[in-house]
This record gives structure tokens, C-alpha cells and sequence, in this order.
């Protein structure tokens, strides 16, 4: 696989995700697969949240 050159894109700083934010995006390191805003049988929330119950499909905070 080709790699890409990010310099040849001349992003800017407010374009660019800093870790952080990609490992939200993406379920953190490894690529968990999970999702930050809504759940079923088969689709399962993040680490830290659950589906909930009252709001059916809907990924909330663990409490």
C-alpha cells in the first residue's frame, strides 16, 4: 500500500483531528467498533456507556 503525503494536502490546524478526538470517533485504540450514539441487539454502545432503556437505541452514560 502507497503511503500518503498529509504535507502535500496544506491542511490547516483546524482540520486536522489531534488523537484525542479520533479515538473517539473511531472507539479508541484497536478500532472497538462501538458507537457513541446508538445502539441494538448488534450494534453495542462504547466502553463507559450502555443502551438505555427509557430512551430505546440510544447510548448514555453509564451511571
Amino acid at each position: 500500500m502507497k503511503k500518503l503525503n498529509l504535507e502535500k494536502l496544506q491542511l490547516a490546524a483546524e482540520d486536522v483531528l489531534q488523537r484525542s478526538q479520533l479515538a473517539e470517533i473511531y472507539g479508541g485504540y484497536g478500532g472497538s467498533g462501538c458507537n457513541i450514539n446508538n445502539c441494538s441487539p448488534t450494534v453495542r454502545c462504547c466502553p463507559g456507556d450502555e443502551c438505555s432503556t427509557a430512551d430505546v437505541g440510544v447510548c448514555q452514560t453509564r451511571s
